[in-house]
């Protein structure tokens, strides 16, 4: 019933046709050669017409002729390549089907000239250059042949952009009655008009080796790929590729390093990519390639060494190990490691840091003096004269902050480790220096002042840090190590920047005993920490008190529980450290469920996390409306109770337009259900917004989420497509799901009115091939005289031509 209907929506499309029309006419066979002829008139036709509407066309020429030709070896190829040249394929960028043409014209030569490849090291012939390696793939003492083919402009496989039609290795063997294209994964590269803005034809393709690696018998050949170069100004630019570890397989070569699924990132286990810069060629500028047998076994493991600058300026190497795997028949990773193949300033540097990090301050101390010894990094950009002035005096500035940061970290080592008086021997002449990096002059200033303990500088060091950043200047510095630039980003982090306050005093405190004689804002305050705000309730009604603390230094608070023995249990609950909200509310809960901690603060607020966030939060500063809830904008409401020893949280940052926290609960104290008013992030608008108490789980949840059923419904996946084209399916031999496909394109072609009757004819024309396919030429001969007779001007009413025969 489908396919009846859209016949007759589709003859209906341009004009009725009378049903004695179709009695007129035969179904007849063209030829190939007729197909090819037909094409090269069409194209012949086109040469004066837009550049646009032949990129449609072309395409769907070609996918005619292929469909129904896929072996044009019989056609002269001077007749093939002639109706190439006539298309324009060589000189069109995007024509993503140019190689089916060339290895068309090719296959058509090597038929009609048989060339002796035995004895030859290269043929030429039009505008083909075709170098001829003998190789025996599949170990039967007979040669195959690995031709590289290059057609047009010639070409350098080393270069970093081929000016030709057409670059590939292609790979023959011979059958007795002549030559045949043996099937390999690897892709064709060339030239195209606009190559700057595809990337068409960047980089390419070489020979990498000729050996059994994974001593299956078989020799593997390594093809190595790469240069395809991906960013622009102002991005940086990231040079991909792959290593092609070939192997002979039921008559075909195929990529024993590939996933095995083409659609997935990386589709290689050997994909790479690289900074470089832009026209980068076939062989990488980071990447190598080692074989060596590491376990003892028969074959050789593969390492994929890259090395490059990481932020700390340090040259690094990640090595990526890969094995043979028999039973899965491709090779696997199995390790990775990450080394450095330099000893430099900047590598002692990097391993210092993250050393400090750790907490392991000795082992930052030895690399930041050995790194006095060793020389440091100079970015080319700081002394290349003939350069951008601005390039230099950033590489210059970057190298003397990291200077300049280095020697304050290194104090702060002394601090940490008990040893105050080397690191004033380096913080004194410092205190009256210019700095390049502002903050670190600020760090400078904290240390000097800091208590002579591993906790004040510590205290010190993350204050500045967390007070004093540079968002300009200092993304390239502090807090992580960036391994590559295109893959990762520096986060700032004033724990690892200055200190890790929180380990240190989280370690201080246990080693102290804390007893119900003396207040817990006491202890605080006695062991140097400082207490900044304080407050205390019994929260859980078991008559005794808890104690929120927040230390002088920004961190979350510490929670002091008193327990039957009089001693107090300190934990660190995830109460925001910084106190954004003005008032911290205590509520009396339902159910004698204790006292509730809640904070009701400006959703503004929340836009600033912490107070470096607008280092790296591109939306910082940049509040909702709230118009619709209050002059003031919504709120954000944020709910603790005590459960056990610790306090959990209830609720978190809950959008409400009460700006009282009281006007929240309508009952008053220990009322069961808090009225939000109204805030809809979906659509901005104000909706009913309230909180119910559930008894079972002691908090409040949504009242929308109460009345709608706890099962949660199974999920029914979405089947992934069988065939993603109709190529793909005409591909796979599947007729009825390639029609499928063909006529979904022909109905959107039709219900989206888009005015494009040459696709819709195209369309058509390819409906009637798959017609003829599965024996229903009546329809297809229907096809072809609708094309035929509405529109015999145009290229499909001219190709359905050669299907007709008048009848006598």
């Amino acid at each position: 019933m489908r396919i009846t209907t859209f016949v007759i929506l589709g003859l209906l499309l341009c004009t009725q046709v009378r049903a004695q029309d179709v009695t007129a006419y035969h179904l007849r066979t063209p030829s190939a050669d007729e197909y090819v002829t037909r094409i090269a008139e069409i194209a012949g036709q086109q040469a004066d017409q837009e550049v646009w509407p032949t990129r449609t066309l072309y395409p769907n020429l070609t996918n005619a002729l292929f469909w129904r030709f896929p072996d044009l070896s019989a056609v002269d190829y001077e007749q093939i390549l002639a109706t190439y040249d006539a298309m324009g394929i060589g000189q069109d960028g995007t024509f993503w089907k140019r190689g089916q043409w060339v290895e068309a014209i090719l296959a058509a030569w090597l038929r009609q000239t048989q060339p002796d490849l035995r004895g030859s090291s290269e043929l030429t012939f039009a505008d083909f250059r075709i170098g001829v390696t003998p190789r025996d793939f599949d170990g039967d003492g007979q040669d195959e042949f690995v031709l590289d083919v290059i057609k047009g402009e010639r070409t350098d496989r080393y270069d970093c952009r081929y000016q030709a039609d057409y670059v590939n290795y292609l790979v023959v063997q011979y059958t007795g009655s002549g030559y045949e294209f043996v099937e390999s994964p690897l892709p064709w590269e060339g030239y195209g008009t606009d190559s700057a803005v595809t990337n068409f034809g960047e980089g390419g393709q070489v020979d990498y080796g000729f050996e059994d690696i994974n001593a299956d018998g078989l020799p593997e050949w390594l093809v190595l790929r790469g240069g395809e170069t991906f960013g622009g100004p102002g991005m940086g630019y990231e040079n991909t590729g792959r290593l092609y570890v070939l192997g002979w397989r039921d008559g075909r070569l195929v990529d024993l390093a590939a996933t095995g699924n083409e659609r997935e990132y990386p589709y290689s286990i050997t994909a790479y990519g690289e900074d470089a810069g832009v026209c980068q060629g076939a062989v990488p500028r980071d990447i190598t390639w080692e074989f060596s047998n590491l376990d003892g076994d028969a074959s050789q493991e593969i390492l994929q060494h890259q090395v490059y600058l990481d932020n700390w300026r340090c040259l690094a190497r990640h090595t990526r190990i890969l094995d043979w795997d028999g039973a899965q028949d491709r090779y696997v990773q199995i390790d990775e490691r990450h080394d450095f193949p330099e000893d430099s300033q900047n590598c002692a540097r990097r391993q210092a840091e993250e050393a400090m990090w750790t907490g392991d301050y000795e082992r930052a101390l030895e690399r930041y003096e050995r790194a006095l010894n060793l020389p440091p990094f100079i970015d080319p950009d700081e002394t290349d004269v003939e350069g951008d002035e601005l390039w230099r005096h950033y590489a210059r500035d970057r190298r003397l902050t990291y200077d300049e940061y280095h020697i304050a970290r290194m104090a702060l080592a002394y601090q940490l480790t008990g040893q105050p008086e080397k690191a004033h021997e380096i913080l004194d002449p410092l205190r009256d220096q210019a700095f390049t990096y502002e903050p670190v002059r600020y760090l400078v200033e904290a240390l000097a002042a800091a208590q002579d303990t591993p906790m004040g500088a510590c205290m010190a060091a993350y204050t500045s840090a967390a007070t004093h950043f540079d968002s300009d200047s200092g993304y390239y510095l502090l807090g992580e190590t960036q391994e590559q630039y295109y893959d990762t980003y520096v986060r700032y982090s004033p724990a690892r920047v200055g200190c890790d306050v929180a380990s240190l005093i989280a370690a201080e405190l246990q080693t102290r005993s804390f007893t119900a004689d003396r207040s817990p804002e006491d202890y605080v305050n006695d062991f140097g920490v400082g207490a900044r705000r304080a407050i205390h309730a019994d929260l859980n009604g078991d008559g005794r008190e808890e104690w929120l603390i927040w230390p002088q230094v920004m961190l979350a608070p510490f929670f002091f529980t008193l327990d039957e023995t009089g001693t107090y249990a300190v934990t660190t609950p995830a109460i925001d450290p910084f106190g954004r909200a003005d008032k911290i509310y205590l509520w009396p809960l339902p159910d004698d469920a204790g006292i509730a901690v809640a904070y009701l603060q400006s959703a503004r607020a929340r836009t600033f996390p912490e107070p470096w966030a607008c280092l790296y939060d591109s939306t910082c500063g940049i509040g909702g409306s709230g118009a619709e809830c209050s002059p003031d904008g919504y709120m954000a409401l944020t709910m603790w109770r005590m459960e056990g020893d610790v306090l959990v949280t209830m609720l978190y940052d809950e959008d409400v337009c009460v700006t009282d926290f009281a006007a929240l609960f309508p009952g008053g104290e220990a009322s069961a259900t808090i009225d939000g008013g109204a805030f809809n992030w979906s659509d901005g608008r104000s909706t009913p917004l309230r909180y119910e108490w559930d008894s079972e789980s002691q908090t409040f949840a949504r009242f929308d989420a109460l009345a709608e059923s706890t099962a949660t419904p199974t999920p029914i996946p979405t089947p992934e497509p069988q065939y993603w084209s109709v190529n793909q399916a005409l591909a796979a031999g599947d007729y009825a799901a390639a029609l499928t496909l063909l006529d979904d394109s022909i109905a959107y072609e039709q219900s989206a009115d888009l005015d494009r009757p040459d696709l819709l004819y195209a369309y058509r024309f390819h409906r009637a091939f798959i017609l003829e396919a599965i024996g229903r030429p009546d329809e297809a001969l229907a096809e072809y005289i609708a094309l035929y007779e509405n529109a015999p001007d145009s290229a499909w009413g001219s190709m359905a031509a050669l299907h007709l025969e008048p009848v006598a």
